[in-house]
């Protein structure tokens, strides 16, 4: 089990820029049994999410701010 931790604000969905959710999304993916993806700030999805599917294995998305820490996609999207 690993958790991999979210700093980046924005993200571009490359999955390339370490500690973004695209990045953690995709370690996770690569990581084998269960994992965890933390968000320690808001994110904004700025492009096309590009890993192989946005999420393929057993992974827990949570924040550190239950109240303030959100994930925002594109077309006026919330993830929560």
């Amino acid at each position: 089990m690993a958790n991999f931790s979210v700093t980046k604000s924005t993200d571009n969905g490359s999955g390339k820029l370490k500690e973004s959710l695209s990045w953690a999304i995709k370690k996770a993916n690569q990581n084998a049994g269960s994992d965890t993806i933390t968000l320690t700030t808001d994110v904004t999805l700025t492009g096309q999410t590009q890993t192989d599917s946005l999420i393929s294995s057993n992974v827990t998305v949570s924040n550190v701010d239950f109240d303030n820490n959100q994930a925002y996609g594109g077309q006026g999207y919330s993830y929560y």
